[in-house]
């Protein structure tokens, strides 16, 4: 049980901080994109898709989390 919270934790890790490192970089792109850079733009969309992937990959494992804490409750 310990053995499964580290993995769970550490893929949450992961995951949060591919996160909020692709929102950063998406972010800085915005002043490259206002100059009408094109590739900046597709990197854009392309790094807020991953966003997106990433986002929707944590809904199973929070709703497991979830039902866990209303179990104990």
């Amino acid at each position: 049980m310990v053995e499964e919270r580290e993995a769970m934790s550490w893929v949450t890790f992961v995951c949060s901080s591919r996160y909020y490192s692709a929102m950063g970089t998406g972010s800085s792109l915005v002043s490259a994109m206002l100059k009408g850079s094109e590739t900046a733009r597709n990197l854009h969309i392309t790094l807020n898709a991953l966003n997106v992937l990433l986002f929707g990959w944590q809904i199973p494992t929070g709703i497991d989390i979830v039902s866990k804490a209303f179990e104990f409750t």
